[in-house]
């Protein structure tokens, strides 16, 4: 068990996905860490998610301990790498953020709590979008 955790209500989408962006803001002092975790419902499964098992989920980006007691940093996690192709496409999805703390007088603290479903690009979009960017960076150098 943990001092303190959040557990998120199952969020369905209407649409799949195969990513997810999770921000929120957190306080911790140098005694305490977050761990985020997620659990998903492949789409055109029929489970019941409470019954998945959580997959731990690792933070884009180290952040700094808070010295003040107001004193927030954004915390990032990308879920499905960066252009969303490592996950199976899913319609349901739960999160679990874990605060741990070596001592319970600094049990780290969440606001603002936000999360994007994301959706992988096939690979001849991404290719087109490439050699449009190609052709403006182009123009761009010949015009300079």
């Amino acid at each position: 068990t943990s001092l303190a955790k959040h557990i998120t209500k199952p969020v369905s989408l209407a649409n799949g996905a195969t990513g997810l962006k999770v921000m929120f803001a957190g306080h911790r002092k140098s005694t305490g860490f977050f761990d985020l975790y997620y659990r998903t419902v492949m789409a055109g499964e029929d489970s019941d998610i409470v019954k998945k098992s959580f997959t731990k989920a690792t933070i884009d980006a180290a952040m700094p301990a808070d010295v003040e007691e107001n004193e927030f940093h954004e915390y990032r996690f990308t879920i499905g790498g960066d252009f969303a192709l490592t996950e199976r496409e899913f319609n349901q999805y739960q999160l679990k953020i874990v605060m741990e703390s070596t001592t319970s007088a600094d049990v780290p603290r969440i606001r603002d709590l936000r999360t994007i479903a994301l959706k992988e690009k096939e690979f001849d979009e991404l290719k087109d979008e490439v050699s449009e960017i190609k052709i403006m960076l182009k123009q761009l150098l010949e015009k300079s």
